[in-house]
């Protein structure tokens, strides 16, 4: 049972992270991307170098939520392929809470900015809505990706 969720989470994950590559993050090697899939109840999806870790939890996420969580894991691994060195420093500092909140805010920013805001939105409000609310120690709040989107769009 665990092991057909995980093919099925891993089918929408592939599927999800080609369209991510093709049309946001181009400056990714696809060919070094894995993935780790396990029931954890410390992250829902985090990444370490080159590989996603991703909870089961994600199964019942809705495409674009999906979409808009992997956008943020991606900019991550993006960092990480441009500079394994600078990114070993930026795990190192992850630890300190005020640059970890400064990083994770940074990284919804540049999600945002590749156009992918909406995705990263639906992801937000399904994690409220589910788990414990996002604050601005999380990452950008569901607010404030509102108010970003909505600057964009005027």
């Amino acid at each position: 049972m665990l092991k057909d969720l995980e093919l099925t989470i891993e089918n929408r994950i592939n599927s999800a992270i080609d369209f991510l590559i093709e049309n946001s993050f181009t400056n990714i090697n696809r060919k070094l991307i894995s993935l780790e899939i396990k029931k954890n109840d410390s992250y829902f999806m985090a990444t370490i170098n080159n590989k996603i870790l991703v909870s089961t939890d994600c199964s019942n996420l809705n495409k674009k939520a999906l979409i808009g969580v992997l956008a943020h894991e991606l900019v991550h691994m993006s960092e990480y392929q441009k500079s394994p060195i600078k990114d070993l420093l930026r795990r190192f500092l992850y630890n300190i809470p005020f640059y970890r909140t400064k990083l994770e805010r940074n990284i919804d920013l540049e999600v945002i900015q590749r156009g992918l805001g909406e995705y990263l939105l639906e992801f937000l409000e399904y994690h409220d809505k589910h788990y414990k609310k996002y604050n601005k120690t999380d990452g950008l709040t569901k607010k404030e990706v509102t108010k970003l989107l909505q600057t964009i769009i005027v």
